[in-house]
């Protein structure tokens, strides 16, 4: 076909480069394109210049096929069959032509990239073997040769057709030095379909495109192809999770035969035996010196004081005997990101949890480290720990997925949840996105109170529940100071008006916005100036309307997470109404304190956090009363906000990539700078927990800082605990 195609003056200049898989290895790809000598010695080897030349002389057939068995550091040897092979393929001009085609693994670096088409295109699973694929070629080619011969002018008018076709309709954005390659393989698959019978897929002629058009020139040196190929070998072992992680430290624990990797901040520190494999057998080198030596060079190898190619390290064992331990000391440099962060965490090997571990304590997952691990927090009821939750970073980032999903965790641990939106951040479609939909479906209620669609589902100024006066007492305070912020002074007047009222009606079971206004109108100028605050509030609760319950009949009806969809507004009236929820469900959490309560605000803006208000309150003191508030928003420093300050006291943050204050939030972590903290590399869903993490060998909660992924609850055990009591298959 090549012979035919020359007749047009177009000729095949390329070499073929096919680099073999585990898969579709060199006996295979021979059995392929030279079907017809296969295991009669036509193929020669890349390392052999002389064989090239004869063999290019002398084959009667259109491939020039060509086999690199050589070892990957074997550049000097190789280079001289390139140099005939590059020859034998610039030469293609005589009347008979050859097509070069070269399989190897390590060949690719020094082909010149004007002068070959990488056609590494393998994949899938093969379970021919290459004797009984070479036959079946030879079956095709057979009954292909008899139709040529018995129709010999048919066949050449229909592959000039296709070529004359081709050579008109070529795609400008392959390469001009590949377009005689394009000619060539195109026109030859056209042929051989329309006239053997289809044989390749329909996709066949649109790769063959793409890899035509996928041209870059490569300038690496073999040496710089043996570390890619190092590095390479040595990221897949580590992510591989089968090496454990030891922090270099004064007495290292050592234990033989663990494929153990010793890690410190610049260098990890590789048993010889682990490195001679790598080398060896998945590298194809002669020896581990030509590693070695290529790593110096490259400036890849921490050499030790005497030159010599190991370190020397006096370990024990965990039985204490010591032992001298021989290591390879390589750079980070080669080491990448996600890699790196599963080096970082030698040091945390006591709060790393498997998958079981979760459900052997109260422990709430907070995400999942590089390893595939999981790191949490014991919220077990006694506990009385800081257990707010301060999620911030830039948007878009996976910020409401991150809170999304900690809210089934909550609910399955034991905790009532109450989630208020005003930012739409946890609306039905939302959440879908987050959860499996029988999730969804099974645990959460939406209430949609925006632009006046539902009621409140409680009147916050409801104290028919309020075990006694103080609590009452609470009550109605709790709902002023969730909009007012008042004086320490101010605050006593106001309190002795409210009790005096509560005192000579003991028997009304909720305040009114007129009576409310009546007892403000006792307390003089103070009274005029809190009612002056709270009326446009009032006003807005009477538009809205609310249902005549406690928060207690609201959560035994719901018994499920309840959304409240206050809609996209973000005006100072509904965040005040959102306060005074909070605060009513606060004070009533206060006083009927059974179980864990959870309160989760979408975006934390300009909501009242001032001191001794209902929301401060929770920040300080919800641990007396196992009460948690979770907060999102993009800034964790923020200017002029007190609501985003005092949010900061919040017991666990989590860390998405930082819109603002990179450096503070960096330094703030414990982190040198924004390069150490790891923000540049920091993509969706990736997060910094700075949390008192469960530290399982010793049974505490202690604060850590550490690089994870967000928590997905059906990467839990809760999950199939949700499965298992709502019966879902």
């Amino acid at each position: 076909m090549q012979t035919f195609a020359s007749r047009y003056g177009v000729y095949f200049n390329q070499i073929l480069y096919i680099e073999p898989t585990e898969d579709c290895d060199n006996s295979l790809l021979a059995a392929i394109f030279d079907n017809v000598k296969y295991n009669n010695n036509s193929a020669v080897m890349l390392s052999d210049q002389n064989a090239i030349i004869d063999a290019g002389n002398l084959l009667n057939d259109t491939i020039l096929l060509v086999l690199d068995e050589s070892k990957a550091d074997d550049e000097k040897a190789r280079g001289r069959g390139i140099s005939a092979l590059e020859s034998k393929a610039l030469g293609a001009n005589k009347e008979y032509l050859q097509i070069p085609v070269l399989i190897s693994q390590n060949a690719k670096y020094q082909l010149n990239p004007l002068l070959y088409c990488d056609f590494s295109i393998q994949n899938g699973a093969y379970d021919i073997s290459p004797i009984a694929f070479a036959e079946i070629l030879e079956l095709h080619d057979m009954y292909l040769i008899e139709n040529i011969e018995r129709n010999y002018k048919k066949y050449i008018e229909i592959f000039n057709e296709n070529l004359e076709e081709i050579s008109i309709q070529a795609p400008v954005y392959i390469p001009a030095q590949r377009r005689q390659a394009y000619f060539i393989l195109i026109a030859t698959l056209r042929t051989y379909d329309e006239y053997f019978g289809k044989l390749f897929e329909d996709e066949t002629e649109h790769r063959v495109i793409d890899i035509l058009s996928n041209y870059c020139k490569i300038e690496k040196s073999n040496d710089e192809m043996i570390i890619t190929t190092f590095g390479n070998c040595l990221n897949e072992q580590i992510s591989s999770s089968c090496l454990n992680f030891i922090k270099r430290t004064k007495y290292i624990i050592f234990d033989e035969g663990t494929d153990s990797i010793i890690v410190d901040d610049d260098n990890i520190y590789i048993e010889t035996g682990v490195i001679k494999k790598l080398a060896i057998r998945r590298m194809n080198l002669h020896s581990v010196n030509s590693l070695t030596d290529i790593l110096k060079t490259n400036d890849c190898l921490s050499i030790n004081d005497k030159n010599s190619k190991c370190y020397r390290f006096h370990v024990q064992n965990s039985n204490g005997e010591p032992y001298m331990l021989y290591t390879y000391g390589i750079s980070k440099k080669l080491i990448n990101a996600e890699n790196r962060r599963r080096l970082d965490l030698a040091d945390y090997q006591k709060y790393l949890l498997e998958y079981g571990e979760l459900t052997q304590n109260e422990l709430l997952p907070l995400g999942i480290t590089a390893d595939g691990r999981y790191v949490g927090k014991d919220i077990l009821f006694g506990n009385k720990s800081n257990d707010h939750i301060f999620i911030t970073g830039q948007s878009g980032k996976g910020k409401s997925f991150c809170a999304t999903n900690l809210l089934p965790l909550l609910a399955m641990l034991g905790s009532r949840m109450l989630v208020f939106d005003v930012s739409k951040s946890f609306t039905h479609g939302e959440i879908l996105r987050a959860l499996p939909v029988e999730v969804v479906n099974a645990l959460f209620e939406f209430i949609d109170i925006g632009g006046g669609k539902r009621k409140l589902p409680v009147n916050p100024l409801y104290i028919g529940d309020c075990t006694n006066l103080p609590a009452k007492k609470r009550r109605v305070m709790g709902f002023i100071k969730a909009v007012c912020k008042l004086e320490k002074e101010e605050t006593k007047i106001v309190e002795g008006i409210i009790s005096d009222v509560l005192k000579k009606n003991t028997d009304i079971t909720s305040i009114s916005g007129c009576m409310l206004a009546e007892t403000l109108k006792r307390g003089g100028k103070v009274g005029n100036k809190v009612f002056s605050l709270i009326s446009s509030t009032l006003d807005d609760i009477d538009l809205r309307g609310f249902e005549k319950q406690s928060w207690g009949e609201f959560f035994e009806q719901s018994k499920k997470i309840p959304v409240i969809l206050l809609g996209d507004e973000v005006s100072d009236n509904v965040h005040t109404v959102l306060d005074v929820l909070i605060s009513s469900a606060f004070t009533w959490q206060r006083d009927h304190n059974s179980a864990q309560l959870t309160v989760v605000v979408d975006e934390i803006k300009e909501h009242n956090f001032s001191e001794g208000s209902p929301l401060h309150t929770i920040l300080t003191q919800g641990r007396r009363f196992n009460t948690r508030l979770i907060g999102m928003t993009q800034q964790y420093i923020s200017n002029g906000s007190h609501a985003v300050d005092v949010m900061r006291e919040a017991g666990i943050k989590i860390f998405f990539k930082p819109a603002k204050s990179l450096d503070r939030i960096a330094s703030e972590l414990g982190y040198k700078n924004t390069i150490d903290a790891g923000f540049g590399s920091m993509g969706i869903g990736d997060i910094i927990l700075c949390a008192e993490l469960y530290n399982k060998e010793d049974g505490v909660n202690e604060p850590v800082v550490l690089h994870a992924k967000t928590i997905k609850f059906i990467d839990t055990p809760f999950y199939e605990k949700f499965k298992r009591e709502y019966g879902i298959k």
